[in-house]
């Protein structure tokens, strides 16, 4: 599994842009 990507389609793009630690500290604030 990568992440919770898939259910946050936003989060995907998101942390795709910036870096996978920035999205493993933000863990997808939509959920």
């Amino acid at each position: 599994r990568n992440f919770d990507a898939y259910t946050c389609l936003s989060c995907k793009a998101f942390f795709r842009r910036n870096a996978y630690n920035e999205h493993i500290r933000y863990t997808c604030r939509v959920l």
